[in-house]
């Protein structure tokens, strides 16, 4: 099983939204869909995100027994792929 820090480590796209209604920031992580934060700055977005980025990492290495954890880890090697080819 591969670690937290290795998840934590590979080169997440987050994307940033302005919330025109209330004048704040919503950052997400498209390969990671639940994770999904807000900050009234766009550095506050980035900070929360990245915090609740690694609290969902860390549930899914901890719970990486179950059936969950495999596709998780299929997605991730599929990502890596996807990065890869992007580089190339």
């Amino acid at each position: 099983m591969k670690s937290l820090e290795y998840y934590n480590d590979l080169p997440y796209r987050v994307r940033i939204i302005p919330n025109k209604n209330n004048d704040t920031f919503t950052a997400c992580y498209p390969e990671l869909p639940e994770v999904v934060s807000e900050g009234k700055t766009i550095e506050e977005a980035l900070k929360n995100v990245r915090k609740a980025k690694y609290e969902w990492l860390s549930l899914a290495v901890k719970n990486g027994t179950n059936a969950d954890y495999y596709q998780f880890d299929m997605y991730i090697r599929a990502l890596k792929l996807e990065t890869a080819l992007q580089i190339i």
